[in-house]
């Protein structure tokens, strides 16, 4: 287990959210549990690196007992949430301009998909569909129904829920029509997100690595999605899962075992492990 040397010198690790530390069910594993404590009392920094809004992370940290620095919005916020005292606390935070904004949403509303527009502290759609309830079912917030999306304010990301290639083609005409004030990424097969231009996990992992001193090579990161890619190809140790996307797969240095098979747990003992020699 600690046969790599590089995993000595690792003291963050930035792990995603759905399809990494999470069963496909969307519950955190006694395995995983007991690495996290495990990890804490080493002094290992846990990061959850996510899509999800801070709002959807506090019972996950709430389950796990932990409290520290997250990243929410694939990078648009950044800061440290603690579910005990019910805190989150930006350390930095980064929106898409309201005129681009507005206009993605326009543009898929006429494509026919249901638009999520989420800022730090609220989630407004324009009505309800079966990919919004899941989201409810499965993030444990429940959304602003209404057609002002700008009351809420600029948006740290806009969620796109629906078949890939009506996700391509939006894309595709947003990005020529606004491409300089947004970045897009999908997060899974049918989820699009919308980010403002520049924000990704990577940029998000090493900022916050560096406030501590910390170089690449004591950055290890690990995922499943196309989102997860930046962070695990500039961490000094880019970990996929075992159910991971291929080119992720193939971007990463090592391969854990799946979501189901308690991946994280083993990647955090295996971090452990070379610590101790």
């Amino acid at each position: 287990m600690s046969d790599d040397p590089a995993l000595a010198a690792i003291r963050l690790l930035a792990i995603d959210i759905d399809g990494t530390l999470l069963t496909p069910d969307h519950r955190v594993l006694p395995e995983v549990r007991r690495a996290f404590a495990d990890g804490r009392q080493a002094g290992l920094a846990l990061v959850l690196a996510s899509a999800r809004s801070p709002a959807a992370l506090r019972h996950i940290l709430e389950d796990l007992g932990h409290a520290g620095s997250c990243i929410c919005f694939s990078g648009g916020w950044i800061g440290r949430i603690d579910p005990v005292a019910a805190t989150a606390v930006a350390a930095e935070t980064v929106t898409i301009p309201l005129p681009a904004a507005r206009a993605i949403a326009e543009a898929a509303l006429a494509a026919g998909l249901v638009p999520s527009w989420h800022t730090e502290r609220q989630w407004a759609v324009p009505g309800l569909s079966p990919a919004i309830e899941r989201e409810i079912r499965v993030t444990r917030q429940t959304p602003c129904v209404t057609a002002d999306f700008a009351a809420a304010g600029q948006p740290n990301k806009i969620l796109l829920v629906g078949p890939r290639e009506s996700l391509l083609d939006l894309r595709d005409r947003l990005q020529a029509a606004h491409g300089g004030e947004f970045d897009a990424v999908f997060s899974h097969a049918d989820y699009l997100e919308i980010l403002p231009k520049g924000v990704d996990k990577a940029r998000a992992v090493l900022a916050l690595a560096a406030r501590d001193g910390l170089g690449r090579d004591a950055i290890a990161a690990v995922g499943d999605a196309p989102n997860d890619l930046g962070m695990i190809r500039e961490a000094g140790y880019g970990v996929a899962m075992g159910n991971a996307a291929e080119e992720v797969r193939q971007a990463a240095r090592w391969v854990t075992a799946s979501n189901t098979e308690a991946g994280v747990a083993r990647l955090i003992d295996r971090i452990l492990a070379a610590r101790r020699g």
